[in-house]
């Protein structure tokens, strides 16, 4: 299993907050999700090969969310904008 570099786990909070370069990544997500940065880079590695998007084929809407083998463990409709 490829091993996610905390370089990409910075990125992904700065973007999801559009935290500037300035912001200190570790005290924000302590702040953010009362979390230190070892157990944060836990939790995005493990989730990261539960990614997945599928479509319903009773539906046809499609869904993002976390799960496996072509099953969702908890789902979300992706909206068209």
């Amino acid at each position: 299993m490829n091993m996610i570099s905390e370089f990409d786990i910075e990125e992904l909070v700065r973007g999801m907050h559009a935290l500037d370069d300035e912001v200190d990544v570790y005290d924000f997500v302590h702040d953010e999700y009362e979390m230190d940065w070892e157990n944060f880079c836990k939790l995005i590695s493990d989730l990261m090969p539960l990614i997945i998007i599928g479509q319903s084929p009773l539906t046809q809407k499609v869904y993002r969310g976390f799960g496996t083998n072509n099953m969702f463990f908890i789902k979300q409709e992706v909206e068209n904008d």
